[in-house]
């Protein structure tokens, strides 16, 4: 079964009912620091600025994220612009306060004039959020004997700020992160801006990025950012009903249930089972349209 949960975020917060209708493993709510709705599924996002947010209702055991864009100026990101040792230290130090798992990192990037296969381009407001940030963050996240009993999982952000809708672009950032820091990657806010705003691209993209992370045992969640407003064109929820994007990205998550993640062929060797004959076949939706590709092999078990 798939390791990957399809989350959703909005600022100042999520309805139960939107919940519910989404049918989503979890939530945050960024701008919004109470508990609504509370619960298992939501996870608290805890600012590295403890004169900004406390932490609230945490306890042992809990998915926590500490840390909201550090490289980035208040007051979207924790303002660690200059020092992202600093904020690694901070967030070891909440984190050896709450235990469980926790999420750290959360760092900024996104598409717009952005160097191809990283995370910044040397912009002053990006200067420091690519790989040399990553590490001196780390430096600080491990730099003291904290109790340790944490286990780390790293977070991070990606926008879209054009409307090409590059999949491929945030999927190469994803798999750099994910070399960079050798362990479970969530992407804790993915957003688009709503200028230019097609929705069918953004459901293909949201598609192409979806089901290529089910492949990837080391991504664990996809957040969709309803940016910035849950009334732009990029919300899933409005009127109390769900939008078009807001059904597909339920029915993304229905998709994904059931489905393990892809692993190579073995290599050539001795087996108890012979080839006989494999072929493809598509599912066609209401409308006539191919939607999903399927692959039936039939092997002849051969006895000794």
């Amino acid at each position: 079964m798939s390791n990957l949960e399809l989350w959703t975020c909005a600022h100042n917060g999520v309805t139960q009912a939107e919940v519910d209708a989404l049918g989503v493993a979890r939530w945050h709510n960024w701008g919004s620091f109470r508990s609504i709705p509370g619960g298992p599924g939501r996870v608290p996002l805890v600012s590295l600025r403890l004169d900004a947010v406390p932490i609230l209702d945490t306890g042992p055991g809990d998915l926590v994220m500490f840390g909201n864009e550090p490289q980035m100026p208040p007051p979207d990101g924790d303002g660690f612009t200059s020092g992202p040792h600093k904020a690694g230290y901070q967030a070891g130090w909440l984190g050896s306060r709450v235990g469980g798992q926790i999420i750290v990192g959360n760092f900024f990037c996104a598409d717009e004039s952005k160097m191809a296969g990283t995370c910044y381009d040397g912009a002053a407001q990006t200067a420091n959020a690519g790989p040399e940030y990553w590490e001196a963050y780390r430096g600080g996240l491990f730099s003291e004997a904290w109790s340790m009993d944490f286990q780390e999982s790293w977070g991070i952000h990606y926008y879209t700020r054009t409307n090409t809708f590059d999949a491929q672009r945030c999927i190469g950032i994803l798999e750099e992160y994910h070399e960079w820091c050798q362990g479970d990657v969530y992407l804790t806010e993915l957003g688009v801006e709503p200028w230019g705003f097609d929705v069918v691209a953004c459901m293909g993209f949201m598609d192409q990025l979806v089901m290529w992370a089910v492949g990837k045992p080391w991504m664990r969640a996809i957040c969709w950012s309803q940016w910035p407003t849950r009334h732009s064109d990029s919300g899933l929820w409005q009127n109390d009903h769900l939008t078009p994007l807001g059904i597909y990205w339920r029915d993304l998550g229905e998709r994904i249930k059931g489905l393990g993640p892809v692993v190579d062929p073995p290599e050539p060797g001795a087996s108890q089972w012979e080839l006989v004959s494999q072929y493809p076949f598509e599912s066609i939706q209401s409308d006539g349209q191919a939607s999903d590709t399927f692959r039936v092999t039939i092997e002849r078990e051969v006895r000794a």
